[in-house]
């Protein structure tokens, strides 16, 4: 199994990039590509392998491979639909959507009907906390959400996550603040 590749971007389309490793050329498909990718970077992969296919398809940050393999675990979701969600907004922004149980935004992503959208929401809400960085909830979860209104993202946090100190919400967010404010 490839968990991630680490190479140069040597041709790109629409929905996805040439990566060469070590002399050999990979074709991702992703939603991640742009002009601003640094030649040299890391890309954590997705396999999906069928009788008939063998897809590979990279993300730029382990949480957007997260969000899409959970997408795929509802039914209805295939891997086309999870990249056309992914290219609707940032991780923290979908997860945002999969809290709020907004299914227009889901309906509004081409070839997702309302059902799979519904479908979407019912069966990820509860995985929220998985991809919030572990967070178990309570106090964990409000420490997130209050970061997160104060503008840092969810890249952000969860670099800093582990080293969080405190027991009450007030110490915990002190203490992500001071850690944030130095890097």
């Amino acid at each position: 199994m490839i968990a991630f590749l680490k190479g140069e971007v040597v041709g790109h389309g629409l929905d996805y990039i040439y990566l060469e490793v070590a002399g050999v050329g990979y074709k991702l498909l992703t939603v991640d590509w742009s002009p601003a990718v640094t030649p040299q970077t890391t890309w954590w992969v997705s396999e999906i392998i069928r009788e008939d296919k063998f897809d590979l398809y990279g993300f730029l940050t382990i949480e957007g491979k997260n969000l899409f393999e959970l997408l795929l675990s509802v039914s209805g979701v295939g891997p086309k639909s999870a990249l056309k969600v992914l290219s609707t907004g940032t991780t923290d922004r979908i997860l945002g959507q999969i809290a709020q149980g907004n299914v227009d935004y889901f309906n509004s992503v081409s070839g997702i009907g309302k059902k799979t959208a519904q479908k979407i929401i019912l069966e990820l809400k509860g995985s929220l906390g998985s991809l919030a960085g572990g967070l178990s909830g309570g106090v964990d979860q409000e420490v997130h959400e209050a970061l997160t209104s104060l503008g840092y993202n969810y890249d952000q946090i969860t670099r800093i996550w582990s080293e969080v100190a405190g027991e009450t919400l007030e110490a915990k967010v002190k203490s992500a603040l001071r850690l944030l404010s130095k890097r």
